[in-house]
Order: C-alpha cells, then sequence, then structure tokens
C-alpha cells in the first residue's frame, strides 16, 4: 500500500514541477482551460472557434497554425499534452494538478464558461450541427458541472451554466433522446427557478421545452401541465398576445390534437393564428407551422379538401422562407402525402413521401424518430397495394428506430408493431395464430 501511495505521489511530484518548467505564456493559459474541459480528446476547432473568450497571448496564438503547434509542443515536451489530428489530449492527473493549483483563480473557469456558451448550441435543421452538437457536449458540459459547483454564488455565471444545460436538453430533444434531454432541462430549471424565479420569461420558455419533450413521449397529461406553467409565466411577462404566448397555445394545440379532441385543438390554434399573422405577418414561418397544425386537425377530421387547402398555405411561405431541404418542409410533404394515401391515390402519395423521407434522412438522419414515422407511413401504403414484403422492410426499419429512441411501451412503438404484426399474417398467413 505505501508503495502504491508513494507512486501515486511520485507522478503528482512530477506533474507538479512539469507544470512549472512551462516557459511560454501561452502553453500555461493553454493548460489552464483544458484542466476544466473532458480529458478525451479536446477539439482544436472548438478552441479555435471560441477564442475571442480567451485572454491574450493565448487568443492570438489560436489563430496563427505555426504558433499553436509551438505551444502544444512545449506541452507534449513535458508530458503534459499530446496532439492527434485535430485533438488535444490530457491525463486526468495533470487536469486535477492544474485545478488544485487554480482553485482561488476562478478567472479560467469563466473563461471556458464563455468559451462554451459560444460554441454549444444545436441548429434546428443540420445535419452537421448534430455531429457538432455532440463532439462539444461532453466539453461544455463538464465545463458546467464545475461551474455550478465552484461559482455557486455567483448568479451571472450560474445563468450561463443554465443556458448549457439547457442547450444540451435542446439538442438532445431533437435527436430524439428524450430521456437525455429532461435530464439536462431539469438541471437548468434547478437553477433558474432559484436565480430567476418560476415566473420569469426564460423560466416560462423552458417549460415550453419540458412540455415538448413529454409531448413527443407521448405523456399528453404531463405535456399539458408544463404547457400551462409556461402560459402563465408568458401571459404574466409578454401580455396574452404576445408571439411567444402565442408559441405556447400552439403547443397546448398540438397535446389535444395528440389526444384526439379536435374541437380544442382548434380553438388552441386559431387563438394562436391570430397573434401570428397580427404580430408576424402571413408569410412569416411560424405563421406557416399554424396553418400547417390547422390543416392535421381539419385531416384527422376527415375534412381532407380543407387540410389540403391549409397545407398548400403553409407550404408555399415554407418553401419561400425556409429553402427547400429543411425538415418543416418534410413535414408538410408528409402530411400532404398521408391525404393523398387515404384516398387511395398511391403513386401521389408515395412521391410526396419519398420527398419527405430524402429531406429527413439528409437533415435529421436514419435514426431519427421523425424519419421513422415516414417508414411508418410508406410500409402503409405498400401493404394497402399488396406488397407485403416491402411494407415489411419499412415497418421493421420504422420499428428498429422508435424502440431504440422511444422504447418498446410508447404508442409509436406499439402502432408499428401492431402493423407488423398485421403485415405478417398477410405474408405467412398459416404461421400466424
Amino acid at each position: 500500500m505505501n508503495n502504491k501511495n508513494g507512486t501515486l505521489f511520485d507522478i503528482q511530484d512530477h506533474t507538479a514541477a512539469a507544470i512549472k518548467r512551462i516557459k511560454m505564456e501561452s502553453a500555461r493559459q493553454l493548460l489552464n482551460i483544458c484542466a476544466y474541459l473532458a480529458p478525451e480528446g479536446i477539439p482544436l476547432s472548438m478552441l479555435r472557434e471560441g477564442r475571442y473568450s480567451m485572454p491574450v497571448p493565448l487568443s492570438g496564438t489560436l489563430m496563427n497554425t505555426p504558433s499553436l503547434n509551438k505551444t502544444i509542443a512545449e506541452l507534449s515536451a513535458h508530458s503534459l499534452a499530446r496532439k492527434k489530428g485535430g485533438l488535444l489530449f490530457l491525463r486526468r492527473q495533470t487536469q486535477e494538478a492544474v485545478r488544485e493549483e487554480l482553485q482561488n483563480d476562478t478567472r479560467w473557469l469563466i473563461y471556458c464558461l464563455d468559451m462554451a456558451c459560444s460554441i454549444f448550441k444545436y441548429s434546428y435543421g443540420n445535419i452537421r450541427s448534430m455531429s457538432i452538437f455532440e463532439q462539444r457536449a461532453l466539453h461544455a458540459l463538464q465545463i458546467a458541472e464545475y461551474a455550478e459547483a465552484l461559482l455557486s454564488e455567483d448568479e451571472e455565471a450560474l445563468k450561463k451554466v443554465a443556458l448549457l444545460y439547457h442547450n444540451a436538453g435542446y439538442g438532445y430533444h431533437f435527436n430524439g433522446q428524450y430521456s437525455e434531454a429532461l435530464e439536462w432541462f431539469n438541471k437548468a430549471l434547478a437553477i433558474l427557478e432559484r436565480v430567476l424565479g418560476a415566473e420569469h420569461p426564460d423560466t416560462a420558455s423552458l417549460y415550453n421545452n419540458i412540455a415538448g419533450v413529454y409531448d413527443n413521449q407521448g405523456n399528453y397529461a404531463e405535456a399539458l401541465v408544463w404547457y400551462e406553467k409556461a402560459l402563465i409565466g408568458r401571459r404574466k411577462a409578454w401580455g396574452a398576445e404576445h408571439p411567444q404566448t402565442a408559441e405556447t397555445y400552439n403547443n397546448i394545440a398540438l397535446v389535444y390534437k395528440n389526444m384526439g379532441e379536435y374541437g380544442q385543438a382548434l380553438a388552441w390554434y386559431e387563438k394562436a393564428l391570430v397573434i401570428i399573422e397580427k404580430e408576424l405577418g402571413k408569410e412569416h414561418p411560424d405563421t406557416a407551422t399554424t396553418y400547417n397544425n390547422i390543416a392535421v386537425v381539419y385531416d384527422s377530421q376527415g375534412d381532407h379538401a380543407k387540410a389540403l387547402e391549409w397545407y398548400g398555405k403553409a407550404l408555399d411561405i415554407r418553401e419561400k422562407t425556409l429553402g427547400i431541404e429543411h425538415p418543416d418542409i418534410a413535414i408538410t410533404y408528409n402530411n400532404i402525402a398521408l391525404i393523398y394515401s387515404r384516398y387511395g391515390e398511391y403513386k401521389k402519395a408515395l412521391e410526396w413521401f419519398d420527398k419527405a423521407l430524402a429531406i429527413k434522412e439528409k437533415i435529421l438522419g436514419v435514426e431519427h424518430p421523425s424519419t421513422a414515422t415516414t417508414y411508418n407511413n410508406i410500409a402503409a401504403v405498400y401493404y394497402n397495394q399488396g406488397d407485403y414484403d416491402k411494407a415489411l422492410e419499412c415497418y421493421d426499419k420504422s420499428y428498429l428506430v422508435f424502440l431504440h429512441k422511444l422504447g418498446e411501451k410508447h404508442p409509436h412503438s406499439c402502432l408499428v408493431k401492431t402493423n407488423i404484426e398485421k403485415c405478417l399474417m398477410q405474408i405467412c398467413p398459416a404461421q400466424t395464430v
């Protein structure tokens, strides 16, 4: 035991001595910053992008590749860091030694916190953004957790921590990782309720986002509870006729639609639409979203002609304002296809579904719940055409995604499982009991 402890102390002493031998100021600054990041491969691109939050001379060094290589070479010469490709690696004991030395100097953690807030976010509709988000999440959230623990009396720092937690929840939500989204949203909420209060606009927006996760999980009762909390905060902050308030009206309507309460859904959508058209105009993406949602309700009620009329209005705005490869456009394509499918116009339905699928696979990826929904819808068309083998292939794709992302008890998983069983009965009737 003594020998092991001695070895450990020798390593710590060696690390501390190596840190003291650093001569370049930029190398020491880089080491101080990296001490609060995760050790598993720190992307140099992330540090470069966040350089405006760094002190001099490091901020300038990060802009100049030869200077940066020289800075990293000094750390490597003292066995404090190593570079591989575009990543920087540190040993945990090196980070611990640096943090121990900096424990009374919070400047470096604040530099890291500011950097993380500037570079860690998810841009909806951009598949490259998700890969960047996932690469940076480990580091940004490591910084946030250190800051929450070490800067617990600094309200401004805590607000930044909450922002990082919120951005993590937002990214995981739109990647269909709902449990992870709730975990980080709830961490952000604990801070915001303490620092800002339950009726602050930022807290209300977080309530709204938490509700959206529950809605996507099929927990509609819980979603309504959180949307009502958001609505109280937004009405107090902005009034009953503000676009942010209208967003919550829209979201409440969506829950009622999902519950099959179409009259309630239309009433809430109409409240939202009056505000949105007045405040944002008739050619705004948020207006298109409400048009699309109203169309969904008419479609669910069986009024397909009216649904197509509203989908057409939504699509016209979305193609003008979002471009032709945006997830929201794919949603409208998907919804139009559903109507043609119900009419029995299967060729037209498949054309619209294929357009939707091309966007979803490219922008959201093949393992996103929204992509899985389109797989399921395409399968239903093949089933109705009597092409059970193709139907089963698409149902299987859909089920595997829902099972992985939502779990076997989610309504979407249960529905697709039932569809698979029906398909198998058609393919192998004698073997199905």
